[in-house]
């Protein structure tokens, strides 16, 4: 592989000949003011920001509306406070020349909050203005370089409505890293606003130290195991793609489209149910469905998907702002004649098999064990799916937040479902690529996962291929 650095070849002949390191200590602070390593995480989001200069596919988003007016002064002071808590949030990177990442924390808050006044407009008009605003902010790259890599906006709807937009480049949070953010800002701002003091516990480590600990947890034999389950089931592995309407190149390749998916009230106690009576959990119902999807319009019975992992199994990640989110491949093989049921049963044991692995996710993979792996020639999966347990409630300004969703316009995969375990309706959105897929193709992608999830729910027992159309089967 005349392709890899020294470096690389070194580790990746370590891995192969079973040379393994000794099990690290626990996650423990790293000196202060010295560069830390980016984790392996942010160096692929770095790779791709060089790549691809501009884009956007790798902002995450959080939006929401509440009744209530905001003091932009003591709102400002509570971002000023979670910045200064958690110091991924004032965090720019480098690059060097060995191919290393670097992450580089500044020593004063960096996030700045915009507030955009739409009071003088009607409530309706005003809403939709806001909406539009935020969705261009969500589609406003970051600078990896410089920062801030976050960008708050707070929109004043009228004299008690407002709504907040937080975009935040992926380098620096995840999902479960917004929930702590949106919790602690709040808690702050209470706080701030003359209500009860907030003074949360210090935390013991930062993300930086999470990462330097990282890269020395990949060396251990705990790492090792990891590696070499995802080596015996995917090295080989090259998965069948859905079909496009387009050929690769024809568009712009990240320009991304999104279609909603609103399971009903009906439909999504079906779910819960079968879920109960298999003694499976719902994500597990809704991403065998998945698959019988994948599998329809693949033609291939062999079906790989990938998931969303939080990455957080260490006690220490768990209260930090910081991207720990990977993905693992899966590989389902189905057989037309089970029942749903058996499938489901399959799906179970396959997802438990990668959670079980989740630690050792793809980001780490493909730097060590298939550094060379072309995913435009060798893909790991089709597709992706992921649920994402509902947001925690918290209130702002003594108000109840209620969840808006945004598009930034791009996107990182050609197909992804994501959906979000919400009362009394399951709902989600599938993002696409514009450049492999029209929007009506998509759409119809849409209607037929409902159409099979109402009857693999309605009858289990059923065949898998009672479930294709007709011209699949």
């Amino acid at each position: 592989m005349p392709q890899l650095s020294p470096a690389k070849r070194a580790l990746l002949e370590q891995w192969r000949t079973g040379n393994r390191g000794t099990a690290p200590q626990g996650i423990t602070p790293h000196p202060a003011g010295e560069p830390a390593r980016g984790s392996l995480q942010q160096k692929e989001l770095w790779n791709l920001h060089q790549r691809s200069h501009g884009t956007t596919s790798s902002n995450i988003t959080f939006a929401g509306t509440f009744p209530a007016a905001v003091d932009a002064d003591a709102f400002r002071q509570a971002i000023d406070a979670l910045s200064r808590r958690h110091e991924i949030l004032r965090t720019t990177f480098s690059w060097d020349d060995t191919d290393t990442v670097w992450q580089h924390v500044h020593p004063s808050p960096m996030v700045e909050l915009t507030v955009t006044d739409l009071s003088t407009l009607e409530p309706q008009e005003a809403l939709a203005k806001a909406h539009e605003l935020a969705n261009e902010a969500a589609a406003e790259p970051f600078d990896l370089s410089t920062g801030p890599l976050v960008r708050p906006v707070l929109y004043r709807l009228g004299p008690a409505e407002s709504m907040l937009a937080v975009i935040v480049h992926h380098a620096v949070a995840d999902g479960w890293s917004l929930a702590i953010a949106m919790q602690e800002i709040s808690r702050f701002y209470e706080s701030f606003t003359g209500g009860a003091q907030y003074e949360p516990e210090p935390l013991p480590v930062q993300y930086k130290d999470f990462s330097e600990w990282q890269w020395r947890w990949r060396d251990t034999a705990e790492a090792h195991a990891h590696a070499r389950h995802w080596a015996d089931k995917v090295a080989s592995h090259v998965a069948t793609l859905l079909p496009t309407d387009f050929a690769k190149g024809e568009k712009k390749e990240f320009h991304g489209g999104l279609a909603e998916l609103n399971l009903t009230p009906g439909l999504s106690t079906a779910v819960r149910e079968l879920a109960q009576r298999e003694q499976a959990s719902m994500f597990m119902v809704l991403f065998a469905a998945f698959t019988v999807l994948v599998r329809e319009l693949t033609g291939d019975p062999v079906v790989s998907v990938g998931t969303p992992v939080a990455g957080r199994n260490r006690p220490e990640t768990h209260q930090l702002i910081g991207c720990f989110a990977g993905m693992v491949p899966t590989v389902t093989t189905v057989d037309d004649q089970q029942p749903f049921r058996e499938l489901l049963h399959a799906v179970r044991a396959e997802l438990a098999s990668a959670v079980a692995h989740e630690e050792y996710s793809l980001d780490m993979y493909l730097n060590w064990v298939e550094p060379d792996r072309l995913f435009a020639t060798r893909p790991m999966y089709a597709a992706m799916f992921g649920l994402q347990p509902p947001m925690r409630p918290f209130e702002l300004a003594g108000a109840r937040v209620r969840p808006v969703d945004l598009d930034r316009g791009e996107t990182r995969t050609p197909i992804a479902m994501h959906l979000w375990n919400a009362e009394p309706s399951i709902h989600g959105t599938v993002g696409y690529a514009k450049a492999f897929f029209r929007d009506a193709t998509v759409e119809a992608m849409v209607k037929r996962y409902a159409d099979i999830l109402r009857t693999a729910t309605g009858d289990p027992g059923r065949p898998v291929g009672d479930l294709l159309l007709p011209e699949v089967r």
